[in-house]
């Protein structure tokens, strides 16, 4: 009987401790979805909606990690949830680091990895990093020259799925680096082509429009 009450003790002591770091994470999460609702659509009509359901879908999550070992008699289990939970908050962002990791894309949705990103429009430079841009159908020259890191030898400019955004002439001449502008569903497959021979090749992706 003492060595189920200490191993249950075990159970419970894990579980708090991973909550906390479920907690956490979340934040952390919830916060860089803000960051890029607030930087991505702050000209866009529907932005404070779009920051409403981010801060109330990051709420869900921290009071779902909070009740698990509240609501759940047997801590084994209830660690075993909550290490699933964990798992699925830090793998599913996590897959979209992985360069030219796109791996489907549709009007107002991409997914990098196994992660979908709704409605915003991206940023990924060569080396895999991500962010959000600002939703806007002028394209200019200044966010194209920002890919050009080092050693890069081609911009792809996604300008939505009917082609409806503009880009500024001033991007398509970057010294050493060759800028080509394609609607977004050919800008996606040509990268992906592009990452299958090995090029260091950056994207941005208006993902409407």
């Amino acid at each position: 009987m003492g060595e189920a009450k200490k191993i249950d003790r075990g159970a419970s002591n894990l579980c708090l401790f991973l909550r906390g770091i479920t907690l956490l994470v979340v934040l952390i999460l919830g916060a860089v979805v803000e960051v890029g609702i607030l930087t991505s659509l702050q000209e866009h009509a529907g932005w404070i909606m779009a920051a409403l359901l981010g801060a109330a879908g990051t709420l869900l999550a921290g009071v779902f990690a909070w009740a698990i070992p509240r609501f759940i008699h047997s801590k084994s289990m209830a660690a075993v949830l909550q290490i699933l939970l964990l798992l699925l908050l830090i793998g599913l962002p996590g897959s979209a680091v992985k360069p030219g990791g796109i791996s489907h894309a549709r009007f107002g949705l991409t997914v990098l990895g196994a992660c979908p990103i709704p409605f915003f429009d991206l940023s990924i430079r060569a080396d895999g990093r991500v962010w959000f841009r600002n939703k806007s159908h002028d394209i200019t020259a200044t966010e194209v020259r920002l890919l050009a890191d080092p050693g890069v030898e081609q911009i792809l400019v996604a300008t939505g799925w009917d082609g409806v955004a503009k880009v500024d002439p001033e991007a398509f001449k970057i010294p050493g680096v060759e800028v080509e502008a394609l609607k977004t569903g050919e800008a996606v497959e040509r990268y992906r082509e592009l990452k299958r021979q090995g090029k260091r090749v950056a994207i941005l992706i208006h993902s409407t429009c």
